[in-house]
């Protein structure tokens, strides 16, 4: 019997993107207006008026789009009713690990579906190195569900091999160093009893995100690079799958033979 976790608030998805980039989408609206009050108004020749117009329709396109594939991803679609996350497990783990860096959405799901399980949650935020603004505005304005322990990317306090799976969800692309992602992901795998798993889910630096979110859009990771992870920790890609066209679910498992 799968458990259903809380519901969210009408918009809530699209909100929170527009409340923690709210200097984006106000001086991309800033721009558009000053663009069409001067090519409305500036004679200039056809060339660059044409320029002109296309580059504040691309503005518009991306400052209205991001906010509607918001919502459609966070809001509309399965994604955050979770009901995929619990079919995962046939067999409920009896031991998880949520890590996340501030703004957290999932621990009270997690709970809600596997009831019987003994959870822990993890903030692997660093300021020196995840300086976005977004991030700070998302951990000032919210309240994890669940007081978060405190640790670093490379020392997570939990024994060797005691956790059924790890969940890292649109939290691991904020790690923006190549090696610092490999020790976090070596850290995970040590944590992992053979067979765990780590339920990673990601927005990627792919087509449909560059139309969607534009140059934001590079702030994500190409699915290669998670795939790398996988192979560098020697972990396998258990399943691999999509939620929406916008985002990519990668279940990497610790084999039973290492």
């Amino acid at each position: 019997m799968i458990v259903s976790p809380p519901a969210r608030r009408p918009f809530q998805g699209a909100l929170q993107i527009l409340q923690f980039n709210w200097p984006f989408y106000a001086i991309g609206l800033t721009v558009i207006v000053a663009a069409v009050l001067f090519l409305a108004f500036i004679p200039l020749p056809s060339l660059l008026k044409w320029i002109g117009w296309m580059g504040v329709a691309l503005a518009a396109f991306w400052t209205v789009g991001s906010l509607a594939v918001s919502w459609y991803v966070y809001d509309y679609s399965p994604l955050y009713r979770w009901e995929w996350l619990a079919k995962l497990f046939p067999q409920p783990p009896n031991r998880w690990a949520n890590f996340h860096t501030g703004l957290d959405e999932s621990t009270t799901a997690i709970c809600a579906l596997f009831p019987e399980a003994a959870g822990e949650v993890f903030d692997f935020y660093e300021p020196a190195t995840m300086s976005e603004p977004s991030i700070q505005r998302a951990r000032r304005w919210t309240t994890p569900p669940e007081p978060p322990t405190p640790v670093t990317i490379d020392r997570v306090p939990i024994e060797d091999a005691k956790l059924d799976v790890a969940f890292v969800l649109f939290a691991a692309h904020e790690i923006r160093d190549p090696r610092r992602r490999e020790q976090f992901f070596d850290e995970l795998r040590r944590l992992l009893r053979p067979g765990g798993r780590i339920v990673l889910v990601e927005h990627l630096r792919d087509t449909a995100n560059f139309v969607a979110f534009g140059p934001g859009s590079l702030h994500f990771w190409p699915g290669a690079e998670w795939r790398r992870l996988a192979d560098h920790t020697g972990l396998h890609i258990a399943e691999e799958f999509s939620m929406t066209p916008f985002v990519r679910v990668f279940v990497l498992e610790r084999p039973t033979d290492r």
